[in-house]
């Protein structure tokens, strides 16, 4: 599988948590199944149904939403 290494770091943010994935971290893309996932952070996969893209914590899903304050609207605000 297709791996890499996070140039920016990004936060996930629920309504119950905060969980902050730093710059440096290993990504894995599976093009088969399309999910995404940090060796690192067992428990975070990003994972795509149809043109939604979600974060799945811990087995609970979150629907991706862009922070458009933060140009260049990096990943990094889920919410459900």
């Amino acid at each position: 599988m297709p791996f890499g290494i996070l140039r920016k770091g990004f936060t996930i943010h629920t309504p119950t948590l905060k969980f902050r994935i730093p710059k440096g971290t290993k990504v894995v893309f599976d093009p088969a199944n399309p999910i995404i996932t940090f060796p690192q952070f067992e428990n975070v996969k990003l994972i795509r149904a149809g043109s939604d893209w979600f974060a799945v914590l811990w087995g609970s899903p979150f629907l991706m939403l862009f922070d458009h304050s933060r140009p260049p609207y990096p990943l990094c605000f889920y919410k459900p």
